[in-house]
């Protein structure tokens, strides 16, 4: 598998990228929020992606690369970041407040806790 975005127009193809909660299009990218406070964003490629063969034990290995820019318009605010994450096929977006600390990823009803079903996806967080 193999697929490569060098712009977002026409401005995100859902069959390309999915965008959730306050993300975007906006200058042939995806900006994830605007420049408010508390919010958060998220843009996923929609197809499913096999990390490993259950019936051999394989595992997939991939490369990826990306260029991001956090921005926050001159304001005081330098609490924003980013977090690039895998998720299960059913993961599902937050439908609250998923800013301040929880990467856009839980909402405040839920905890970060590497057992609970409630979480289940890996991040690198790219943090200001």
């Amino acid at each position: 598998m193999s697929f490569n975005f060098t712009s977002f127009e026409p401005c995100c193809d859902p069959s390309a990228v999915r965008l959730y909660g306050d993300a975007h299009c906006a200058d042939s990218g995806v900006r994830l929020t605007g420049f408010n406070y508390y919010v958060s964003g998220q843009a996923r490629y929609p197809k499913p992606m096999r990390l490993w063969d259950r019936s051999t034990g394989h595992l997939a290995n991939f490369t990826t690369a990306f260029t991001f820019a956090i921005d926050n318009d001159g304001g005081a605010w330098t609490c924003d970041g980013l977090a690039f994450f895998l998720a299960s096929a059913d993961y599902v977006a937050p439908t609250g407040d998923a800013s301040q600390g929880r990467l856009g990823l839980v909402d405040v009803n839920h905890t970060f806790n590497a057992a609970a079903a409630d979480n289940p996806f890996v991040a690198v967080e790219f943090d200001t």
